[in-house]
């Protein structure tokens, strides 16, 4: 196995533990009636973003942090870029980006509904080669890599 595979079976299995993690980070914040999980003591502090309608909240920017932490703990890993859809880009010259959307579905998450997402790229170049997405309610994991295909899977 070369060194390029390493890094991408490396990034692919990164990026489902981080979605888990950032899931487990956010659902405490998740004001819905079924979620045991909820903390009603948390404050979901809203931050205002440029344009109408545009936020993120304390939820997004938890999430954003256990994946970057996650990711920047891997030595194969570390010195990716890293381009979140909640906060500062990260440029550290890499050839592969992280990029992240903290809570896809911010609004939905906020109103208590089950549609969003925690969702993770990673670019090669400007190539997308690995992309995950993580449906916290559902417990579910999607993934795709670049030639391998796509596949659901469950938290485990």
């Amino acid at each position: 196995m070369n060194v390029e595979q390493k890094i991408e079976e490396a990034a692919l299995a990164t990026a489902v533990r981080a979605v888990k993690v950032a899931s487990e980070a956010i659902l405490p914040f998740w004001p819905n009636a079924l979620n045991s999980k909820f903390n009603q003591d948390l404050e979901l502090k809203i931050y205002e973003k440029e344009g109408v309608g545009n936020y993120a909240t304390a939820a997004d920017l938890a999430s954003g942090e256990r994946i970057v932490g996650i990711f920047q703990s891997h030595p194969l890993l570390r010195r990716f870029n890293v381009v979140r859809e909640e906060a500062q880009d990260i440029d550290q010259g890499s050839e592969y980006s992280l990029v992240i959307d903290e809570i896809d579905g911010t609004i939905q998450f906020n109103n208590g509904s089950e549609n969003f997402r925690v969702s993770i790229g990673i670019l090669k170049g400007d190539v997308p080669i690995i992309g995950v997405l993580a449906s916290p309610t559902q417990q579910l994991i999607m993934t795709a890599r670049r030639g391998f295909g796509a596949h659901i899977e469950t938290f485990n």
